[in-house]
């Protein structure tokens, strides 16, 4: 398996960029600090009987310190603080279940290769860092100095609740910066900033998140994209079942024939394609709110030879790549680098050649909101 794995060019085509099970025996405890203190007494009780040692120890300890921290500001509406915490501790036995704890290299390789073609994301955390490279780790306990975890503690409860949430998803936790066979894991891995969430299917690195920026809104994309989830964990509307895939000609034919009168936009994306990641919100949110006037529908250049050739023959060289079909005929190609300006091509075409005007004013982007496009960049390899 390589670990490196983030191809610029897809075969011709051009990218453009299980610890606190028991803590329902917690719930009648009726003070919080009560049941603070006894969720941390049965978590180290369970951690006694597992066969991991201090490492365990460590990694779910700051688990569990995060989500006490975090216990007091999230009473649901109509909850006492005893409804709140047992609440949270059964909502944490779910996560701690979900997302395997791994230590070193072997422990990896054993993961991804249990998983299959099932979307794993890796979470690569720190005990002292925020948003810095792990070798700043050293530096600050040398000094004594402390950062301010706050922003990654957050981040990691919106992956806490995607692993709570979604269950064809495969989570995995390593805490960078713990001892050397962790260390050596992230070299390995090539991670550089921490956190780091690095998305896996068939065995290969398709996209990674380095650092806080956007990264809440990226997580959200990246299970949404390979997994069809949002980031609350349910099945997005328009997403697989809703958005066929499409692989074969025959496919592709059933798919036109469907479409009748509508018109069809063919989204054609790759799975190592960062840009694709950042389009599918804009295709999802269409194909919800333009039914019976545009027909969406996906297809992945890199899942087999036989799709990447069928898109070649129709002159796809680069991804993503949007294609427009009326009564079966291809109608345009366009290449967006934008959201914005996907919307507004499909509202042109919709509005040429559609069978009627769409209900409201759907996805439309103001001229004055729209950015200028990005230059192409120069140099890349075209068919």
């Amino acid at each position: 398996m390589n670990m490196l794995c983030k191809p610029s060019y897809v075969k011709g085509f051009v990218n453009r960029q299980s610890v606190i099970q028991n803590s329902s025996l917690c719930a009648s405890s009726t003070c919080p600090k009560a049941f603070s203190s006894c969720l941390k007494k049965t978590t180290k009780k369970i951690e006694g009987r597992q066969e991991l040692g201090n490492r365990q120890h460590s990694v779910s300890t700051f688990a569990v310190s995060n989500n006490d921290s975090h216990a007091t500001d999230h009473r649901r509406v109509g909850e006492t603080e005893d409804q709140a915490a047992i609440r949270r501790a059964k909502e944490s036995a779910i996560v701690e279940e979900k997302m395997i704890t791994i230590y070193n290299s072997t422990d990896f390789s054993r993961e991804i290769h249990a998983a299959g073609d099932t979307l794993v994301v890796l979470e690569v955390e720190s005990q002292v860092i925020c948003n810095a490279g792990l070798d700043t780790a050293d530096s600050l306990l040398k000094i004594h100095q402390h950062m301010d975890m706050t922003p990654c503690v957050n981040l990691k409860h919106t992956l806490q609740r995607c692993a709570r949430d979604c269950p064809d998803v495969k989570f995995l936790r390593l805490l960078g910066d713990l001892d050397a066979p962790s260390r050596a894991l992230c070299e390995e891995l090539h991670v550089g900033t921490v956190p780091c969430i690095q998305f896996y299917k068939h065995g290969e690195m398709m996209w990674e998140i380095n650092g806080l920026e956007n990264a809440v809104e990226n997580l959200g994309q990246g299970v949404l994209y390979y997994a069809g989830y949002d980031a609350h964990g349910k099945v997005a509307a328009g997403s697989d079942t809703l958005i066929p895939e499409i692989s074969t000609q025959a496919e592709l034919t059933k798919f036109l024939q469907s479409a009748g009168n509508e018109i069809a936009v063919l989204d054609i994306s790759s799975e190592h394609c960062e840009p694709c990641v950042k389009m599918f919100p804009a295709v999802l949110a269409m194909n919800k709110n333009m039914k019976g006037h545009v027909r969406f529908g996906r297809s992945l250049v890199d899942t087999s030879e036989e799709t990447m050739n069928m898109w070649k023959a129709q002159g796809v060289t680069e991804t993503p790549t949007f294609l427009f079909f009326k009564n079966g005929n291809l109608e345009m190609k366009f290449l967006p680098t934008t959201r914005g300006q996907l919307i507004d091509k499909v509202l042109q075409v919709q509005r040429a050649l559609g069978d009627g005007p769409l209900p409201g004013h759907v996805g439309r982007t103001k001229p004055s909101q729209a950015k200028a496009p990005p230059r192409r960049a120069s140099g890349q390899a075209m068919w």
